[in-house]
């Protein structure tokens, strides 16, 4: 899948960016860029493109808060935010631990992708287990997006107990599917 990045309008930092795409382009000439100039696209080869979605504007797209104790959770994730037909979703997940906490955990982020498999990503945190300092991680990351419409969350390795720690999971975004 291809899709074209739209460049002009501005002289920085779209116009910075024409200049370096066009640089590249084989035989092609750099374009001096003013603020007059038209907007036109540049293909990305090999890039689909897909729905952002802002959390600020769409509460149910915080699925929720991430598992702090060992085990799985499981979250819906609603129409409202990633419409049928949808072909993968961007989630988006953090966490901050404060106080007392195992020196390492990390969690896998899976979808059920049918024929009995699944699809994963993980992220790994390493806490302080002299509780003295706040460590912080964040992720985003592709999926393909789930059959049964359920991201499925595990803390593995070791449960982060202070109650201090906070994080969330999140869709910030979708592939829409064929048009």
């Amino acid at each position: 899948m291809n899709f074209s990045l739209l460049v002009g309008r501005r002289r920085t930092p779209t116009c910075l960016l024409s200049y370096i795409l066009l640089s590249f382009r084989k035989g092609s000439r750099r374009r001096q860029c003013s603020a007059t100039s038209p907007i036109w696209s540049v293909p990305v080869a090999g890039v689909a493109p897909w729905r952002s979605v802002e959390p600020s504007e769409n509460g149910e797209a915080i699925l929720g808060s991430l598992p702090f104790a060992q085990g799985t959770v499981a979250y819906t994730i609603p129409s409202t935010v990633v419409p049928d037909g949808a072909t993968g979703i961007l989630v988006f997940a953090w966490a901050a631990l404060t106080g007392v906490n195992a020196a390492v955990a990390w969690w896998h982020f899976a979808v059920n992708v049918g024929g009995g498999s699944q699809n994963w990503f993980s992220m790994l945190v390493a806490g302080d287990p002299a509780g003295g300092t706040t460590a912080a991680n964040s992720q985003a990351f592709w999926l393909p997006f789930p059959f049964d419409r359920t991201l499925y969350v595990t803390l593995a390795d070791n449960s982060l107990m202070s109650p201090a720690n906070v994080g969330t999971v999140e869709i910030h975004g979708y592939y829409p599917g064929p048009a």
